[in-house]
């Protein structure tokens, strides 16, 4: 029962069913909670979250999460230019929370990467878009809301089990072309 509560306290508070993560004033919030309280309230962000879309896109604002024991985790893509230095994630004390706060250009479309405590680079496990390369390696693909697709790519969805078809392979934010399947 406080469980439901909270997440019904939350989905009023960051109004996530319309599309406003408003991630910041929640980590403020998360922050300001005793800890026996904070494993509860991120389980309910995060299942919202994962309904809503990870990552958490603001505007031109994008949050990349992680949710797990990991001790450090990193993020690298189109919208670092592949660099694997100064992508940490930042830790939420008293969470198994992660973050990486990044702006975008409102248009564009990145591919990236993570990796926790296994060492290994891999595709975002909550994001279900992804695009698979030549070699067979699964990159997670991000569209922010203003992109227009104006060439063909082709990337899948996990939670849908299907192939999606856009029209662009090339990020105009960092003129990067995308493999094609």
């Amino acid at each position: 029962m406080r469980g439901n509560i909270l997440f019904f306290l939350l989905m009023l508070i960051f109004n996530l069913n319309f599309g406003q993560s408003k991630f910041e004033s929640f980590i403020k919030y998360l922050n300001s909670l005793p800890y026996n309280q904070k494993d509860i309230v991120v389980d309910s962000f995060f299942a919202a979250s994962s309904q809503k879309g990870i990552p958490l896109v603001e505007e031109n604002t994008v949050y990349f999460l992680y949710l797990g024991q990991s001790d450090k985790v990193f993020v690298t893509g189109d919208f670092n230019e592949w660099d694997k230095n100064n992508t940490l994630m930042a830790k939420v004390p008293g969470t198994d929370l992660q973050y990486l706060k990044r702006k975008l250009s409102p248009d564009s479309c990145i591919q990236y990467m993570i990796k926790d405590n296994e060492g290994v680079w891999q595709k975002d496990i909550y994001n279900p878009n992804y695009q698979v390369k030549n070699n067979g390696i699964k990159i997670s693909v991000l569209e922010m809301p203003g992109y227009i697709s104006s060439e063909k790519m082709n990337y899948f969805n996990e939670s849908t089990k299907r192939k999606i078809d856009t029209s662009n392979n090339k990020s105009k934010s960092t003129g990067i072309q995308n493999n094609k399947l």
